[in-house]
């Protein structure tokens, strides 16, 4: 990317930021505001003068009057959505409905369908299913690992981990250990997050 394209980057993605607080406070912004707490460039919002108001209107037309000449395409991922508490859930689909429909954007969401619909239906997860269709346009179930698959990758990660502490099980001993994460650990395992979660407190682990 040239640094021309680099810095123009850059400050459009400080300019999100502001469309951002400007959705999640709603309503109308002073000017002024925008520009101190967005920390907007001035080249690509207009601010007048410190009496005059901007809304989110305001700010999504000037995004895409400036998105629309950009020589390269913008994309937005935001993973584990579904772990985020539900007012926060709730917060990020009102955002997206206001910078959804920016030209030459992506976003990339990564979430638990069940959890998101659940959050923004409340006790009916149908309510919650259509609204999300109106903001996802295109979905993907990511299949779940198989038992197998996870277990390979438990031990796998586990030896190597031991490795890097210069404990590394050999003969009987490797055998021992996948027969302990089988009964102790793998009952606990669902998901490769499970895994990583497990590895990462064996360092301070194997030090106490």
């Amino acid at each position: 990317m040239k640094d021309r394209d680099a810095d123009l980057a850059g400050r459009l993605v400080e300019t999100f930021e502001g469309a951002v607080r400007v959705a999640r406070f709603g309503g109308r912004m002073v000017a002024k505001a925008v520009a101190q707490r967005a920390g907007a460039p001035s080249d690509l919002i207009a601010v007048v003068l410190p009496e005059d108001e901007v809304t989110a209107k305001d700010v999504q037309a000037r995004l895409t009057e400036q998105l629309a000449d950009l020589p390269f395409h913008v994309f937005v991922f935001i993973d584990e959505v579904g772990l985020a508490p539900p007012d926060e859930v709730r917060e990020l689909v009102r955002v997206l409905r206001v910078v959804a429909d920016l030209p030459r954007t992506t976003y990339v969401l990564a979430f638990d369908r069940v959890r998101v619909e659940q959050v923004l239906g409340g006790s009916d997860r149908a309510r919650g299913r259509a609204y999300l269709e109106k903001i996802v346009d295109v979905s993907y179930d990511v299949p779940s690992p198989s038992a197998g698959d996870l277990r390979a990758m438990l031990l796998a990660s586990t030896r190597e981990a031991l490795a890097g502490a210069r404990i590394a099980p050999r003969g009987t001993r490797s055998d021992d250990l996948s027969a302990r994460l089988e009964a102790a650990v793998m009952p606990f395992v669902t998901s490769p997050r499970d895994v990583g979660r497990y590895v990462r407190s064996l360092p301070s682990a194997i030090g106490l």
